[in-house]
């Protein structure tokens, strides 16, 4: 009875797989942006007049809807990636071979867990997130990420603690912690915002908060592109298909096992 019952079991999940499968490859992709930060978003908590502003400065704005690992950045670029919903750890090693070879890279929020480890290959040294009360940071050492800048507002309230041997500079500070933080790897360079609310689109035209985004996207003509696939747009959701590609394939791996342990028993079934 319990061979006939795992049997069936299998079967099923099979079987919904299938539907999964074959459901996400006819299906249209989402086109509504899920989490904060979003530059499709024109809620308060969106970042769609930050996209705007870029445009308006001559930034040709790229809304990336397919997953960071796959995507051509090209060296030179600046890739900002507010606020994710879904984790973005799987992509850490693509997102440092990126910046290696020159692009840069704005990460705004609170990190996924491991993520600042894989990016920058090590666990020593790396700030640590806690939440806070926010308020307005200003400029700790003015270089070019900060030009002109004298105040940027904190309204989600996260910041950095900063280890004694770091390896970030502080380019924000409240007192006792930091609001951004840059670093350098390879030829690029990477900025961590412990709270990007001072992008939505409720705050940009607060305190010098613009200003600093137009910082943080380079020269005038450099590409700003926003990861809009971690927010859920562009994925194709329905049942198993919303799951990350290598659960899908061990799902999928199962399921065939499975299959192959049934036509196995089938004799003695």
């Amino acid at each position: 009875v319990w061979r006939v019952v795992i049997a069936l079991a299998a079967v099923s999940v099979a079987l919904e797989l299938l539907v999964g499968e074959v459901g996400a490859a006819y299906s249209s992709p989402n086109t509504s942006a899920n989490g904060p930060s979003s530059s499709l978003d024109t809620s308060p908590p969106g970042t769609a007049a930050l996209a705007a502003l870029m445009k308006d400065r001559r930034h040709p704005v790229i809304q990336l809807t397919q997953p960071l690992g796959q995507a051509n950045l090209p060296a030179k670029d600046t890739v900002f990636v507010l606020d994710p919903v879904d984790s973005i750890t799987i992509d850490a090693r693509k997102l440092r071979q990126f910046v290696a070879n020159g692009g840069h890279l704005v990460v705004g929020g609170r990190p996924a867990s491991g993520f600042l480890a894989s990016l920058f290959g090590t666990s020593t040294g790396l700030p640590r997130w806690f939440a806070s009360s926010g308020g307005i940071a200003h400029p700790f050492v003015h270089n070019a990420y900060d030009a002109g800048i004298d105040s940027v507002v904190s309204v989600d309230g996260g910041s950095w603690l900063v280890p004694r041997e770091p390896r970030t500079q502080t380019l924000l500070a409240f007192p006792g912690s930091a609001l951004a933080l840059a670093a350098n790897i390879g030829t690029g360079s990477v900025v961590l915002l412990a709270d990007d609310g001072a992008f939505s689109n409720a705050e940009l035209t607060s305190a010098d908060d613009a200003g600093f985004a137009l910082d943080l996207a380079g020269p005038a003509g450099a590409t700003v592109v926003f990861d809009e696939y971690d927010h859920g747009f562009g994925r194709r959701r329905l049942g198993l298909a919303g799951l990350p590609g290598h659960w899908r394939a061990a799902l999928v791996l199962g399921a065939l096992a499975a299959v192959i342990w049934i036509v196995s028993a089938a004799r003695r079934l």
